[in-house]
């Protein structure tokens, strides 16, 4: 039976220090400084992980990240972390959030990944000389060629597509304006969606293909249409 911990707020600077089989329910982080922490089948519920906080050689074991409010941090940066058998679900999620040679398992899970801008600069995420090739991505759409940086991707659950110079865009939209009798939804979603155009990657993850081109002759024409982009991932 895991401890239930409500409302707790940490502030300041941890090290050497173990938590397990708690459910961390609106934890709030800032300003703080984790070093060799270790967090061993945690449930962090509508929790806030961190305004201006590190992370530095922590381990998350069995791990889940969810909620409504949850975050794993604004302005937060995870460096040498390992994350083994987690899952992590949310839209905003990961917003704010920064790895950096971190090891990933488990899930990532209805979440959106967008590169930095200098407007919105709690907007992004990185993941830097990270290993993710054991992490499933479900329902993830992903904005920008420099989400991944010298990155190992999954190895299964996302597609990658060239966009230089918009070159499948436009390719893609004349294919879609030439098909008449056929229903193009799914294609007219992923193709005419302009969040793309300047990117040089298009990123997709399985799920996200699946569930939209449930129709497989619509299947068929999306897969004519990126076969020659396609990016395959090495193992």
């Amino acid at each position: 039976m895991k401890e239930k911990r409500v409302k707790i707020k940490f502030e300041g600077n941890y090290e050497n220090e173990r938590f397990e089989n708690i459910v961390f329910e609106e934890l709030v982080i800032r300003n703080s400084i984790f070093k060799n922490v270790l967090f061993e089948k945690i449930d962090f519920k509508n929790s806030y992980l961190g305004f201006n906080v590190e992370f530095e050689n922590c381990q998350f074991y069995n791990c889940k990240f969810f909620g409504k409010y949850s975050s794993l941090g604004t302005h937060s940066k995870y460096e040498n972390c390992t994350f083994s058998n987690c899952s992590i679900v949310g839209i905003d999620i990961l917003q704010g959030t920064h790895f950096k040679d971190c090891t990933l398992s488990g899930k990532i899970e209805n979440s959106i990944l967008n590169d930095f801008q200098e407007k919105i600069p709690n907007n992004y995420t990185i993941f830097e000389n990270c290993n993710l090739q054991d992490i499933v991505l479900k329902n993830i759409s992903i904005y920008g060629k420099n989400v991944f940086r010298n990155t190992k991707l999954p190895r299964e659950s996302i597609r990658i597509f060239e966009n230089k110079d918009n070159q499948l865009y436009t390719f893609a939209l004349k294919k879609i304006d030439k098909i008449k009798d056929l229903n193009v939804t799914g294609l007219k979603t992923i193709f005419r969606d302009t969040s793309i155009l300047d990117h040089e990657l298009l990123i997709l993850d399985e799920y996200l293909i699946n569930s939209i081109f449930t129709d497989k002759t619509e299947r068929i024409l999306f897969e004519s249409i990126v076969k020659d982009f396609e990016v395959k991932i090495s193992s």
